[in-house]
């Protein structure tokens, strides 16, 4: 697997996973393996991440992580990922939602389909949200899939979630959230 700290042009198209991945528990697991088997028609799997929580840089907070960016890496290697791009969240933080999907996604990534959770914001200030991101990428001719919630106990996955549950040391829970890898 190729991991990229900065962005790099790519000739191959790829199908792209969006998001921060920490932990990457079951409702991850889903965009990713949604990432990889989209790739059977003939484009790169491909996640785009960040170094760093955006959330703890955005709202200035420590946040203690579930997984390294070394962890995480090694799942996705073994989920089939065959390249990351794993970047400084400063450097696109500022890129308006039509800048980060035209510049990025379209003209230095090639995407051909992007994957993300039903949650998913970007763009500066988080102005951009799925429904967003679908009627820009359908400009570049980008195929949009939005993964919808994954529950347990009626409430949605969530990174933020596993990390309360594993402070308050309700590590069985935790474990199911995080389960499948």
């Amino acid at each position: 697997m190729e991991v990229y700290y900065n962005l790099e042009k790519s000739v191959n198209p790829k199908a792209i996973a969006l998001g921060f991945f920490d932990g990457v528990h079951i409702a991850h697991q889903k965009i990713i393996e949604k990432t990889v088997e989209y790739s059977k028609n003939g484009t790169e799997p491909c996640v785009l991440t960040f170094l760093q929580n955006p959330r703890s840089i955005v709202e200035n907070i420590k946040l203690n992580l579930i997984t390294t960016n070394d962890q995480k890496l090694k799942i996705m290697e073994n989920m089939g990922i065959q390249s990351v791009y794993m970047l400084d969240f400063n450097s696109v933080r500022d890129l308006s939602p039509e800048d980060f999907v035209a510049k990025i996604l379209h003209n230095i990534l090639n995407a051909k389909a992007v994957f993300c959770g039903f949650n998913y914001r970007f763009g500066k200030n988080h102005v951009g949200d799925v429904n967003r991101l679908k009627k820009l990428c359908e400009r570049c001719d980008i195929e949009v899939f939005v993964e919808p919630a994954v529950t347990y106990e009626s409430k949605p996955i969530s990174s933020t979630r596993i990390r309360s549950v594993i402070k308050s040391k309700d590590f069985k829970s935790a474990e199911i959230m995080l389960a499948g890898r």
